[in-house]
């Protein structure tokens, strides 16, 4: 490298030093929710013999909020009317 070469690569170096060492601003990232959200199935009640169709109660709650609530049986998820209560 020729000594000009060597004298820019240089300030250039000092520069970006001085410009990382002088960026103040600090980013604060969101934390990650590690708390999983619960449900309990409130009706029908765990081996009530059940048929046609059927109304399930839920109660889901979390840490932060309730989006949705999802229903599978044997891994197919079961979509119909969903009414949420506060």
């Amino acid at each position: 490298m020729d000594k000009k070469v060597k004298i820019a690569a240089y300030i250039l170096a000092l520069f970006i030093s001085g410009f990382l060492s002088s960026c103040t601003d600090t980013i604060s990232l969101p934390t990650a929710d590690r708390t999983p959200p619960q449900a309990i199935i409130l009706s029908p009640v765990d081996n009530e013999s059940i048929q046609g169709e059927v109304n399930i109660l839920v109660r889901a709650t979390d840490n932060e909020s309730v989006d949705s609530v999802q229903f599978y049986i044997n891994q197919n998820l079961l979509v119909k009317k969903i009414k949420f209560l506060h």
